[in-house]
């Protein structure tokens, strides 16, 4: 029995060393989570407009195009449940004037573990500090193909190939203007996997978890005169045909509830917005570079009404 204790150790011992060293190497390839993590420990007290949400916010709102120090903290598969987590975070919030918020068919009813991004949770507990209970959540080694994470690890020894899809400001830069894409079929893709059954345990808890953080959003805000603006991203007409009425309403009903009882938060609604054709999109549901900076733009504009 000593002996195989022994052969065990002397076996596991080189295996825990190697993944040791795996998992540091993985951590020191500068993503985007840990860039805009430093970003914001530097430079949180000049923001003055904080754009947050998804993937539609990320890839959808370039600072680059607005007038104000603004920086996109959005991520793709970010719920506001975890916008709330990742903003709570950090303290020197002190010149941030407005604070924008995604409200879309899907945001209320998102949870990030519950879907094919689950992934993506070791990100927020590794470089935003944010606690999981789950032990896979803690690695980078634990998380995807060993193959593909030795892949990683090799191009950007080799070749400084980093894992940033960001620019300087935060906005995701990967989804071009120059893309042919069947927006009918995409749509019916996009709005079947955003569409939840509100009765169900998992659609009650994310309904639950983000109303809540939006409450704890306008809280805060009020109680540091920071303005909230809700905005619900353009998407292509043939998604917005498809949406479920029931998801649109229970979404809708608490944002009017938001508004009508609270002096700092206003609504941009641009779902429909004809100004956006289909060659604005990415795909159904997420604008394009092009796009992109016509959102910005808008945002803008709606910011410079609210009252000061």
């Amino acid at each position: 029995m000593k002996k195989l204790a022994i052969t065990i150790i002397i076996f596991l011992v080189p295996v825990i060393i190697g993944l040791g060293f795996i998992e540091v190497s993985l951590r020191k390839i500068p993503n985007d989570y840990s860039y805009k993590s430093t970003y914001v420990t530097k430079h949180s007290s000049d923001i003055e407009v904080l754009y947050l949400g998804s993937s539609h916010i990320f890839f959808g709102i370039n600072p680059e195009f607005s007038q104000y120090k603004s920086f996109n903290l959005a991520m793709t598969s970010q719920d506001l449940d975890l916008d709330w987590k990742v903003f709570n975070n950090y303290k020197n919030w002190n010149n941030i004037k407005t604070i924008v918020i995604p409200i879309d068919y899907i945001s209320l009813y998102s949870k990030l573990e519950y879907g094919v991004e689950d992934w993506r949770m070791k990100n927020y507990v590794l470089y935003y500090n944010i606690p999981s209970n789950k032990l896979e959540d803690h690695f980078e080694v634990f998380n995807g193909k060993f193959s593909d994470n030795t892949d990683r690890i090799l191009k950007y020894y080799k070749s400084g190939k980093t894992a940033i899809d960001c620019n300087s400001l935060g906005f995701g830069t990967s989804y071009k203007i120059n893309r042919n894409i069947d927006l009918k079929r995409n749509a019916k893709e996009a709005v079947k996997r955003h569409s939840i059954s509100l009765n169900s345990d998992k659609g009650k808890t994310a309904y639950n978890d983000n109303t809540k953080a939006i409450e704890k959003f306008i809280s805060y805000a009020k109680a540091n005169n920071i303005n909230i603006l809700f905005v619900s991203s353009p998407v292509a007409k043939y998604y917005s045909i498809l949406t479920n009425n029931k998801q649109l309403h229970s979404t809708f009903s608490f944002l009017e509830k938001q508004l009508k009882s609270n002096y700092n938060c206003y609504y941009l609604n641009l779902m429909n917005d004809p100004e956006f054709s289909d060659k604005h999109f990415y795909d159904a549901d997420h604008l394009n570079d092009c796009g992109a900076k016509i959102f910005t733009m808008k945002i803008d504009e709606e910011i410079k009404k609210i009252p000061k």
